[in-house]
């Protein structure tokens, strides 16, 4: 009996002795702003910008990883850095996705911020580019019922100008179409087939032929 307590205490102190190891809190994104145009970028040329990425601190973590996706051509860029700013050189006009993941040297976990989106404007004319469109739904990866599915967004022009908007739709966000008009209202609606994902983006055009691209989202039908 005596052996038996002994053994059962042996086990509870062990037990009690380990600690879990915490995972890294998620990092809060803080700029470049989501779903809008990058207006902070400083411009380098007439293709490239720099753009500074920041984020708060987040708990029990080490070192950063900033991910960032182009839009346009679907490649991805990874920095890494124990700061909570990283600014790297970017092209545009194009869209893009970021996020950044949280790392700790006590742990192979990690954990993903939120993933934000933004545009980075090319060279404005005279008379001022259309302000990139909001996407308002779907949301971003949404999980969606197929059949009827509307798409809709908000956009305007920094002087007021009259805009068409067109519908870009595809299988990728590298494989983007162009369906129907381009019109006046800011929904589309089309039949969406059943388990299938949907890439998509609005064009904001001025009569000038000025114009400028949304981000892009995606969804899921079930």
């Amino acid at each position: 009996m005596k052996y038996w307590l002994t053994g059962v205490l042996v086990l509870l102190f062990v037990q009690c002795g380990k600690e879990k190891i915490p995972a890294p809190g998620a990092a809060i994104l803080v700029a470049p702003a989501n779903n809008n145009n990058c207006t902070t970028a400083q411009i380098v040329d007439s293709a490239q910008s720099q753009v500074n990425f920041e984020w708060q601190a987040s708990e029990n973590t080490d070192s950063y990883e900033l991910v960032v996706q182009n839009m346009n051509t679907n490649s991805t860029r990874n920095f890494s850095t124990t700061f909570t700013s990283k600014s790297i050189l970017l092209s545009r006009p194009s869209s893009y996705r970021w996020r950044v993941i949280s790392s700790a040297e006590i742990t192979s976990e990690t954990t993903t911020s939120e993933e934000w989106s933004f545009y980075l404007e090319g060279e404005a004319s005279e008379e001022g580019l259309p302000f990139p469109a909001q996407l308002l739904a779907p949301e971003n990866n949404a999980t969606v019922n197929a059949g009827s599915v509307t798409l809709s967004w908000s956009g305007g022009h920094p002087e007021g100008a009259t805009l068409r908007y067109q519908v870009y739709l595809g299988s990728s966000a590298t494989n983007l179409s162009a369906v129907g008009e381009a019109q006046t209202l800011s929904t589309y609606t089309f039949e969406a087939a059943a388990q299938q994902r949907y890439f998509w983006k609005i064009q904001s055009l001025q009569a000038n032929g000025d114009s400028s691209d949304s981000v892009v989202f995606e969804f899921q039908t079930q």
